[in-house]
């Protein structure tokens, strides 16, 4: 059985399984029987967001026992979106009341009902400390804002910014110190 790719333009492959089948879009499975099954694996990454097509086709030199009319080739079609990006611009502190604004952009315009911002989220974490962050929503999306109150330290302001597809996008963290 021998198995042929072809990738869509805009991927870059980066590791391949079985191993034996080293960089490239072609693998020779080995002889399977009646019902035996084999999987040639491809893993990479998208360069930019788009529509993109793939396909594959697998052949045997043998006969096959129970010749069927369908062919042995497979296609799939694959929506690539864009990552939203969230800054935090600004934070003010007035005592405990801490505020933080910022803006989140799509990823990309390829397909616009799934790329916009559709929610913001803030993680306000103390300089030091472990364990994941919790997340709380923010008022607004392409301009944020995001207020609580915290006791005095240091601590660090992350948003997260997820479009109507799910993708999420993750800021630089800000410092804030609260006295």
């Amino acid at each position: 059985m021998h198995v042929e790719l072809k990738l869509a333009a805009g991927f870059r492959e980066s590791s391949y399984f079985p191993r034996r089948c080293g960089a490239g879009t072609s693998c020779a499975l080995g002889d399977l029987g009646p019902g035996d099954s084999s999987r040639f694996t491809v893993l990479g990454s998208f360069t930019k967001p788009g529509a993109f097509a793939f396909s594959a086709t697998a052949s045997s030199a043998g006969l096959e026992l129970s010749p069927d009319s369908h062919p042995n080739t497979l296609s799939a079609k694959v929506t690539v979106l864009g990552v939203p990006k969230p800054f935090v611009d600004l934070t003010t502190v007035a005592g405990r009341s801490v505020t933080v604004q910022g803006r989140a952009v799509a990823g990309s315009t390829f397909q616009p009902s799934l790329e916009r911002v559709a929610r913001v989220d803030v993680a306000i974490q103390r300089v030091g400390a472990t364990g994941a962050p919790a997340w709380r929503r923010a008022l607004g999306t392409a301009r944020w804002t995001f207020r609580t109150k915290l006791p005095p330290g240091a601590y660090v302001a992350t948003a997260r910014a997820t479009n109507a597809g799910g993708v999420v996008g993750t800021s630089t963290p800000k410092k804030i110190v609260v006295k």
